[in-house]
Parts: C-alpha cells; sequence; structure tokens
C-alpha cells in the first residue's frame, strides 16, 4: 500500500475502541453485543500490546526530533557526515503507526468481511486513546467502569476456581483506578467518547440500551442481537457461587480515599 493509502484510511476508517476499567466490568458483554452487528468485528483482549508500542514510538518520534540536524545535513550535504543517529521525519513514522495498528486489526477485519472494526481491552489508560485518535481521527472511544466493589465481589469468585489469585485481583483494582483517574483528567481530548457504567448498561434494558448505542454509533438498533443479555458467560463454572460479603479487612484496602473520590466522580456510593 502506498502512503496515500494509510492517509485514506486514517482519515476514512471509524474504528470503536473500549477501554474498560480492568477485569469484571462488562466489557466481554459490550464487546458480545457489538459483535452481534453482523458489520462489526470488535477483537478480544491482546495483553496490553500497545501500551510498549505506543511508548517505543513516542520515544522514536522524540528521537527523531532531537536527531533532525543531522537528517537535514545528510538530505543538503550526502553521506559523507556525522550521521550515526539518522531516522525518518516524524510523518513517515506516524504513517508507519497507522500501517501496524491497521494490519494488526483493520485489515483482518476487512478480509473477513467486516466494514467496522476494533477491540476491547482492560489494561489502557486514556494516553493509548490519544494516541489511537492521532492515527484514526474518526475512531469511537467507549470508556466503560463499574462499582469498584462489585469488580472485587466478582473477582472473588474467580478466586474461588483456584485459577485466579489475590495479588491479580489487587493488581486489576489498580487499574481501575489508574484507568478511571486517566479518562477523567484528558477524556476530554477525546473527540467521540461515550462513558458508559456496566449499571446503566443492564438498568436501561436491552431494547434501550441498542437505542443508545445505535445512537452513539450510527447504527440502526435492530442490527444488534438483543439476546446476548439473556445469557451470562463470565468464563467459570455457574454452579460457583458468588460472595457478596466484603470484609472489613478488605473494605480499608479498596475503598481509600483516593479511591472513594474517584467513584463518586463516576456516581458510586462506596462504604
Amino acid at each position: 500500500m502506498t502512503e496515500s493509502d494509510y492517509e485514506e484510511i486514517s482519515r476514512s476508517e471509524r474504528p470503536i475502541f473500549i477501554f474498560a476499567s480492568g477485569q469484571r466490568c462488562g466489557s466481554t458483554l459490550l464487546q458480545r453485543f457489538l459483535n452481534s452487528n453482523p458489520n462489526f468485528l470488535i477483537w478480544g483482549e491482546h495483553n496490553g500490546y500497545l501500551r510498549t508500542f505506543s511508548e517505543n514510538f513516542r520515544a522514536l518520534q522524540d528521537w527523531s526530533y532531537a536527531k533532525s540536524e543531522q537528517r537535514d545535513i545528510f538530505f543538503s550535504e550526502g553521506y559523507d557526515n556525522f550521521l550515526p543517529n539518522v531516522v525518518p521525519v516524524n510523518e513517515d513514522l506516524e504513517r508507519a503507526a497507522i500501517a501496524h495498528i491497521w494490519a494488526l486489526f483493520g485489515a483482518p477485519a476487512r478480509r473477513l468481511g467486516k466494514r467496522v472494526w476494533g477491540f476491547k481491552e482492560v489494561r489502557y489508560r486514556v494516553q493509548i486513546a490519544l494516541h489511537l485518535q492521532e492515527c484514526f481521527s474518526n475512531a469511537r472511544f467507549i470508556h466503560l467502569t463499574r462499582n469498584i466493589g462489585d469488580c472485587f465481589r466478582s473477582m472473588k469468585r474467580w478466586e474461588a476456581t483456584g485459577e485466579w489469585e489475590r495479588k491479580w485481583t489487587y493488581e486489576a483494582l489498580e487499574t481501575w483506578v489508574a484507568v478511571n483517574e486517566s479518562f477523567l483528567r484528558r477524556g476530554a481530548h477525546l473527540n467521540q467518547l461515550m462513558t458508559l457504567r456496566y449499571e446503566d448498561m443492564l438498568e436501561m434494558g436491552p431494547q434501550a440500551f441498542a437505542r443508545h448505542m445505535g445512537d452513539f454509533l450510527g447504527e440502526p438498533p435492530a442490527s444488534f442481537n438483543l439476546g446476548v443479555f439473556s445469557r451470562k458467560l463470565d468464563g467459570i463454572d455457574n454452579a460457583i457461587p458468588s460472595s457478596r460479603n466484603i470484609t472489613d479487612e478488605e473494605k480499608r484496602l479498596i475503598f481509600s480515599d483516593h479511591v472513594v473520590q474517584i467513584s463518586k466522580s463516576y456516581g458510586y456510593q462506596t462504604p
């Protein structure tokens, strides 16, 4: 593909990116709902791959800018100069980032006949969303969160399987704080952002939620299958009971003043 092809992709594609605040926020339900539209392919989690990619890309941009004098000398005076750090200009680096993300997620979806692509991830702060917006100016973002106490209770159920460890639960809760705080600080810089609470998604009811999501995405509500709400899927045996209890010690660990403040910003009441 040519440079102009990637510039056109950057302008014309309208991917959907779900940024959930850690595990057990309902991102899989939302992914299933969106993928019920026959024109959509919302890929799943990918272990936070784009964090490293985005950080390295920013570092390379900074390097390109800092070493621009060597590149300018090469272009104006030729090869026989001190040129150990010559790298492409930032415009070329930006096209390379678009090409990489498109090749990872967009092109495979298109080969499968899907006109709208994207992904859901539970590990990304808003900085990744801002980078994606630079690559795809018409991208749509859904920031999904849930009451942190209910996230914790749900992960306690995972712990009961013996395949999920308490340390991972606390790491997920730290992610909840980091993601939600980042969107409070810089989410306004995203051109097309829906902030969605898992509780509201359920309380609306399937039909109202389909209308709500359809309005945001420019899709008819009938293009989504409401049946996904009738089946609970969380990857573990449904026979394992869900614990509603949080001990006093757990409350002290979870509900710090900082967490309470963030929770209130999203309309949650906490102990």
